[in-house]
Parts: C-alpha cells; sequence; structure tokens
C-alpha cells in the first residue's frame, strides 16, 4: 500500500528528531479517499473523517508557534553541496524492517484516518505540552527504562558544561493520550484550538483506536516512534525538554539493543540541547547538509559520554550496542531537510565520539563541548565521505 510506504518513512525520519509534524498528513493528503475506504475494515469511519478533514480550520496558533521554532533548527532551504546519493552505500536497517512489519498490521483505513487528521501527531504535542517531570514518570511501556534513564538524565546534567537546571526529562506514552475521549481532545486542542472541530475529530480518532487491535488502544509503536529535544518556548510555559517515546525504545529492544539503545537515545538528545545551548545549529552549511551535521555531531557527543570515564564508562571493546542504536536510526533521504546521515555515517561519528574519549591523556578530564565540536566539525569531511563501492 502506498500510504503505509510513505509514512513508514515519514515514521522513519521523524525517529530521534528535533521537532514534530509528520509528512505522513501530507502524504495521505494525496491519497484519494476511495482507495482508503475500498481498503478497510472501517468505511464508515473513512467516510467520517472525510466528510471532517473538509471543514479542518488551520493549525492553531500554539500548533504553528511550536513548529516555527522547530523548524528553525531543521533549516528550510536544500544544500547546494546535497549528497549524491550514488556515492553512498545506503539500505534499510532492522529498525526500519521492525517498524515496517507493525505498521503491515494496522488496517489501511486506519492510517488514512490518523493521517488525515493528525491523529499521529497527538502523543507529541501532548508530552511537550502537558507533559511534567514529575518523579512518578516511568519510561518505556512498562516502565523498564525508568531507573536507568533517570539516573542518565541527571548524570548528564553534571557532565556537560551548560547550565541544565531547567532542563525537564518527559515520557511520551500513546495509550495515555487515548485513553479517554476528554484527554484525546485537549491534545486535538492543541492542533485546532479549542471547539466542537477539536471535540469531533477528537471522539472519531477515540473511535478508531479502539476499534482497530492492532493499534492497541494508542500502545502502537507508531504512535511514539520518536525522541525529540525542545529548546522552550516561554509563551506556552514551555521549558527544555527532552521527550522519550516508548515506541522508538520498543524498537530499539526489539532489535536486540537491550537497555544501551534508549540510553543512546537519551544521550544523543542531551547532546542537541548541549547544542542549543552554545548555539551550535548555526554553521554555513544548509538544508540537508546542515541537519546531518548536527544529528552526527549529537551522535559524537553522545558516544563521548557514554564511553567517558566520567560518563556511563562503557569499555570500547563492548560499545558495539550503543554504537548500533545510532547505526540503526541512519536513513537514506539525502535531499530533505531532516537528513540524519545514513547509517555508515552514524556509525563512523559514534566511534569517533568513542575515540575521542578513549585517546585523551587525562581519563578524567572532560572537554569543553565547544572544544569538542571544534574537532568534530575538523573531522565531519572524513566522517561523511563516500563509502559506495
Amino acid at each position: 500500500m502506498m500510504l503505509k510506504r510513505t509514512l513508514i518513512s515519514s515514521c522513519l525520519a521523524a525517529a530521534l528528531t528535533i521537532g514534530l509534524g509528520s509528512a505522513a498528513a501530507d502524504a495521505a493528503a494525496a491519497t484519494p479517499a476511495a482507495s482508503a475506504a475500498s481498503s478497510t475494515r472501517y468505511p464508515e469511519l473513512v467516510a467520517r473523517a472525510d466528510a471532517l478533514r473538509a471543514q479542518l480550520p488551520q493549525k492553531s496558533q500554539a500548533a504553528a508557534a511550536l513548529d516555527r521554532i522547530v523548524g528553525a533548527t531543521q533549516w528550510s532551504e536544500l544544500a547546494d553541496n546535497a549528497l549524491n546519493p550514488g556515492d553512498y552505500a545506503c539500505s534499510g536497517t532492522a529498525l526500519g524492517q521492525y517498524l515496517d512489519a507493525e505498521i503491515d498490521k494496522i488496517d489501511f483505513g486506519s492510517l488514512y484516518i490518523l493521517s488525515v487528521l493528525g491523529g499521529l501527531d497527538l502523543p507529541s504535542y501532548d508530552a511537550l505540552v502537558y507533559g511534567n517531570s514529575a518523579a512518578t514518570n516511568t519510561y518505556g511501556a512498562n516502565g523498564e527504562f525508568t531507573l536507568k534513564l533517570t539516573h542518565d538524565f541527571r548524570d548528564q546534567k553534571k557532565f556537560w558544561d551548560v547550565n541544565s537546571s531547567s532542563f525537564d526529562m518527559l515520557p511520551m506514552h500513546g495509550a495515555d493520550v487515548f485513553s479517554s475521549i476528554e484527554r484525546t481532545e485537549r491534545a486535538a486542542e492543541i492542533l485546532y484550538g479549542p471547539g466542537p472541530t477539536a471535540r469531533a475529530v477528537a471522539e472519531l480518532l477515540y473511535t478508531v483506536v479502539h476499534s482497530d487491535p492492532a493499534l492497541q488502544k494508542g500502545a502502537h509503536p507508531l504512535f511514539t516512534f520518536n525522541a525529540f529535544a525542545f529548546p522552550g518556548y516561554a509563551p506556552l510555559g514551555i521549558p527544555e525538554r527532552i521527550v522519550m517515546g516508548d515506541g522508538i525504545m520498543q524498537g530499539m529492544q526489539a532489535v536486540g539493543l537491550g537497555e544501551n539503545g534508549p540510553r543512546a537515545i537519551l544521550a544523543h538528545e542531551f547532546g542537541h540541547q548541549v547544542q542549543f545551548k552554545k548555539n551550535l545549529f548555526d554553521s554555513p552549511l544548509t538544508g540537508a547538509e546542515a541537519t546531518r551535521r548536527t544529528e552526527l555531531m549529537a551522535d559524537a557527543f553522545a558516544t563521548y559520554y557514554l564511553t567517558h570515564s566520567r560518563g556511563l564508562s562503557l569499555n570500547a571493546k563492548r560499545l558495539l550496542p550503543s554504537q548500533k542504536s545510532f547505526y540503526e536510526v541512519g536513513d537514506c533521504g539525502f535531499a530533505s531537510d531532516g537528513h540524519h546521515g545514513t547509517p555508515t555515517q552514524r556509525l563512523r561519528s559514534a566511534s569517533w565520539g568513542a575515540s575521542v574519549a578513549d585517546s585523551a591523556q587525562k581519563q578524567g578530564h572532560i572537554q569543553p563541548s565547544l572544544s569538542l565540536a571544534a574537532r568534530f566539525d575538523a573531522a565531519l569531511p572524513e566522517l561523511t565521505r563516500p563509502d559506495a563501492p
């Protein structure tokens, strides 16, 4: 199914990004409603979605403001020297295959409805706007990563040379957002503003999520297949936040990365917060090249912390699971503003970060983040060199 294939690409590109807003809704908009209605167990719900879709307003001012902040970190123009795909060996990863298989379990009509009404984005908006750093927060679908991630977040706040006192870490649980119509409506209001439209969207999304068994009442990993850092937005009272989705952590576990996968994700997102604080998103690069630089730098920062003697102190010889975490979220979207680097480039960057920590003459010394960034920028041409045979 074309929509399913597009959704897979959109969700993989969104994984570990800084930001909200999936391309899936735009992709679905180009899909004829008749195709969805003829390929679903829920034609009546698809018809309701199409009728409602025609009445949807523009995004609310709040959602648009959040999107603008996120967009400012992703650059809006393609680089003139965008990668030539023919120069790079790039293929799918086990994580992509996992998500593909999970999406294939969902009814096509359900995917269509979720896409055109913004249902896939609601958990991200809800966590960002309404989440709070309560001591009772749990991480992972069953809370299995709570202890490790909580400790790691605390330790990283001490490790890096930035003022992180205002940083929050929040979970993103899809099932929570769809636990009641009222809870779904609260998230829909972020997107469309309060009123009858948000209520109607919430009622239909709630019905779909609880009708299709594959969606697991909102616990399907597709809803939360993401983690992101956010620099804060004072008008809405949102501080600097790192949001950790159940879905991406579930995927890491499914491909055999255990607890190191989610820990590496958190370290990567904390690296983005360091970049925000130190203005490291500024560079002469634009478009795909700019985003790739900041993403690969966050990989390097993360692995520097993971292997440093004052960080997690992982043995370099046992580092593969953490390195592979970054490899698994590489993508082949060379021309996309959201390009994170190929799997090989992400693995190289992670390995580079580990080598810097391992080769330091003073093992207890933590390099200033600006110095580490300068060394990374000098190494970037080698890290992104062509690798096609």
